[in-house]
């Protein structure tokens, strides 16, 4: 198991030297489901790699109702925002379901940000790319169409998910992906009421892009979520008003254009 984060660690562009030294501060610790591991006011937060589950950045609420901020699939990091300024955390990391977690030590990985230039360029694309994907649901939250929303956000929620180097999203996967999250949880992400998620959920699966059951909304590849997300970011007008009927017929122009190619059109 030594070697396995060994390798993991290598693989943030740590030298030999730093890689061995920060292995010897390593933990791994399992936490349920709704399980909080890092409280919002959290200082000098451990860098932290998920070997399994979600975990959701969330900002809490009085109610008890979660606030997403970002998702962190199986295989990335997340901890990066204490790195770069060293202040208490802003959001509470809570698990979605059940998870295991390795963490370093914050010194450790505060050292490397310092000292390793290749580690800080990893962290700099990951913390772009982050932002990048929070800035773009926002805008959908702002002026987007309930529909788009709801489409948008389950393609960002995809690369999220899948995108396993924690900053390079992949296209070339036909394979499904199910997302053992609530419906409820996920509206709330997308920004829409859990009615109108409902609804939209219908339509997609009956043309096939997506599967529902009591507990998981399963997504038909991968290929095609994340090559519209790919056209809609690259898209140069403002289709913020499309519709349902529109939208399922770009889903369908993702599934059969490769990425280049791909644009949003009336």
């Amino acid at each position: 198991m030594s070697f396995n984060y060994y390798r993991l660690l290598k693989n943030l562009g740590l030298s030999d030297l730093r890689a061995q030294q920060i292995l010897l501060g390593v933990t791994t610790k399992t936490f349920e489901a709704d399980e909080v591991i890092w409280p919002m006011g959290q200082s000098e937060q451990p860098w932290s790699h998920i070997l399994k589950g979600i975990v959701c950045a969330s900002v809490p609420s009085g109610d008890a109702e979660l606030n997403p901020v970002n998702i962190f699939g199986p295989n990335t990091w997340f901890g990066e925002a204490s790195l770069l300024n060293g202040r208490a955390s802003a959001v509470e990391y809570i698990c979605l379901t059940p998870a295991r977690v390795v963490s370093v030590r914050y010194a450790d990985a505060l050292r490397a940000f310092e000292q390793d230039s290749e580690f800080s360029r990893y962290i700099a694309r990951l913390v772009i790319w982050r932002g990048q994907q929070h800035a773009e649901m926002l805008a959908l939250m702002r002026v987007g169409s309930p529909s788009l929303r709801v489409v948008m956000g389950l393609a960002l929620l995809t690369e999220a998910i899948v995108s396993n180097s924690s900053h390079l999203p992949r296209y070339d996967l036909d394979a499904s992906l199910q997302i053992p999250l609530k419906q409820a949880l996920l509206a709330s992400m997308c920004g829409v009421s859990r009615g109108i998620f409902s609804v939209c959920l219908q339509q997609l699966a009956a043309s096939g892009w997506l599967r529902v059951d009591y507990a998981t909304v399963e997504l038909q590849s991968i290929k095609t979520w994340s090559k519209f997300a790919h056209a809609h970011r690259h898209n140069r007008q403002n289709h913020s008003k499309t519709s349902m009927q529109e939208l399922l017929i770009l889903m369908q122009k993702a599934s059969v254009h490769d990425d280049e190619l791909m644009a949003f059109q009336n």
